[in-house]
């Protein structure tokens, strides 16, 4: 299982921040992908971005501006 791996290793990442963004009508990736993820990373740095009326990796189609803008935003200060 993919899932089970990268949980494996995704506290690795530390201290680099993670931005997972999520659908919640996703019907490829269930939703408790990212929640598992988001605690796996265990780094209070990372965000979980849940789009309640968004499919799989339709976030920038149908929030182009909200998506750029959160996006830079946590680059803004992912990299200081």
């Amino acid at each position: 299982m993919v899932l089970g791996k990268i949980l494996g290793v995704l506290g690795d990442i530390a201290p680099r921040p993670i931005f997972f963004i999520h659908g919640e009508l996703d019907d490829t990736v269930p939703v408790a992908h990212a929640y598992s993820l988001l605690e796996a990373s265990n780094n209070p740095l990372n965000q979980l971005w849940l789009i309640p009326d968004v499919g799989h990796v339709e976030a920038y189609t149908t929030y182009p501006e909200e998506y750029m803008s959160r996006v830079t935003a946590f680059f803004d200060d992912a990299l200081r």
